[in-house]
């Protein structure tokens, strides 16, 4: 890691955390989402070696603090009451696991990165609904998210890229979770706040950013954004959703991606991007020529294997929270001195499968399935906008968790751009009212805010 990288990280970290803290919480939060964009344990860090204080404060302090000075909340909608309940039990049964688990260490932050999700879910979810997210507030969020990433990336040595194999362009943070947070930002700019001419720049910037980021696997799930934003865009101008309306959608975002195709073969000729293409193009190349996915593979097919050598009690219960690194290290791929528990098997229902047993996987599969339907039916019934923006964000969220590690990133920019998304469709729910308040209409003309009850939902 350059010294430079980790001096200026070091400082902005320090002077973000101050903002977060000591400004009024509508921009404090703001402040927080740069916070995220850095990581002073660096790309080196193995979490079951070594504790680091700066991730600490900022995965668990700074948003329990934030929690306390919004206070007080709404109580979430009645028609999430199902899905919180899920998620509680599933983080309190990884929780409990941690007893049976040979990394302490690690399953205690694991817990971290869900406590992290857990409140700043709550607290987006209040800033939406207090109207503290904005246009205004997004656009700087991503400029200047945009600015710390040219800086890191082509001023100070891109130590977070991986200069010496891939140079990707990212934050002081990793690029894999650079990449979702812009595409978070990209829907929320076109779906959740006013379209404005700065707020396409801004969002086309984001994109620009996003291709850079070299992400594979997300821009396979951004097909699927294309074409719900599509979507959602194209039904402004016509009354329902048609199957030629469709169609037309997906012919025009298939137009899109192609042309998104050729200007990464002409314009990035050695963006790590092209090994996609060349899979999708080649008849002689498959996905195990594709860098990373081979060593994937490898862990894959080992995890299953141990799993299948397990007996009942293993199957059922799994074999503890972060225990996913002794697997990993059997591969030969990773060693005791630079494995990440939490970080390891890239495909989160496998890990859940291994880690939490039939008992996690049910809980973290009910989970997914519970929050999504949810999205689909509110798009479907409200027509709300932040609904079809948590549809859009479903697909790379979903293709994120079959290949890479995002219950870790609870405190780090895809995290945060999803609990960003999701937050602001529980957002325009009506939330359940304390027996002493006066009732609420069904609607509130001023937020456009949806009133569900759990049966409708």
């Amino acid at each position: 890691m350059n010294p430079a990288d980790m001096i200026a990280a070091t400082l902005l970290f320090w002077v973000l955390a101050v903002l977060a803290l000591g400004l009024p919480p509508r921009y404090g939060i703001i402040a927080y989402i740069l916070l995220v964009q850095f990581d002073l344990t660096g790309v080196a860090f193995y979490s079951d070696s070594s504790f680091g204080w700066e991730n600490a404060i900022k995965t668990v302090l700074i948003p329990t603090i934030l929690l306390i000075r919004i206070r007080p909340l709404d109580l979430l909608p009645s028609g999430f009451t199902a899905t919180r309940n899920i998620w509680v039990f599933f983080v309190g049964y990884a929780g409990l696991s941690i007893a049976w688990s040979p990394y302490l260490l690690s399953g205690m932050k694991m817990m971290g990165y869900f406590y992290s999700y857990s409140v700043m879910f709550l607290i987006f979810v209040h800033a939406w609904r207090r109207e503290w997210i904005t246009r205004k507030s997004l656009s700087l969020i991503v400029l200047l998210s945009l600015l710390f990433a040219v800086t890191q990336t082509y001023a100070l040595g891109n130590g977070y890229g991986d200069p010496l194999w891939d140079n990707r362009f990212t934050t002081f943070s990793d690029a894999q979770s650079f990449a979702p947070f812009l595409i978070a930002m990209i829907i929320l700019l076109l779906l959740c706040v006013k379209r404005t001419l700065s707020g396409w720049l801004v969002a086309g910037a984001a994109l620009i950013g996003f291709l850079l980021t070299g992400s594979r696997s997300y821009l396979v799930g951004f097909g699927w954004v294309a074409l719900i934003v599509g979507l959602v865009l194209a039904k402004r101008f016509r009354n329902r959703l048609s199957f030629w309306l469709i169609v037309k959608t997906a012919a025009s975002g298939g137009l899109v991606l192609a042309l998104l195709a050729v200007f990464i073969v002409n314009s990035m000729p050695h963006s790590r991007l092209n090994e996609l293409l060349d899979v999708v193009t080649s008849q002689n190349d498959s996905l195990e020529d594709v860098q990373t996915f081979a060593w994937r593979l490898t862990i894959w097919a080992k995890t299953a294997q141990e799993i299948a050598n397990r007996d009942v009690r293993g199957l059922l219960v799994g074999s503890g929270t972060s225990s996913a690194a002794t697997v990993a290290m059997e591969t030969g791929y990773f060693q005791e001195s630079n494995v990440d528990p939490n970080r390891c098997i890239h495909d989160e229902f496998l890990r859940s499968l291994y880690e939490w047993g039939a008992i996690g996987l049910l809980g973290f599969v009910s989970f997914l399935f519970v929050l999504i339907h949810l999205s689909f039916k509110l798009a479907r019934l409200t027509k709300s906008p932040q609904a079809w923006a948590a549809v859009a964000i479903s697909g790379p969220l979903l293709i994120g968790l079959f290949i890479e590690n995002i219950m870790a990133d609870g405190s780090s920019p895809g995290g945060i751009g999803y609990c960003l998304v999701f937050a602001s469709m529980v957002a325009q729910l009506r939330p359940v009212l304390a027996p002493a308040k006066a009732p609420i209409p069904a609607m509130i003309p001023s937020t456009g805010r949806v009133g569900l009850s759990a049966s409708e939902t």
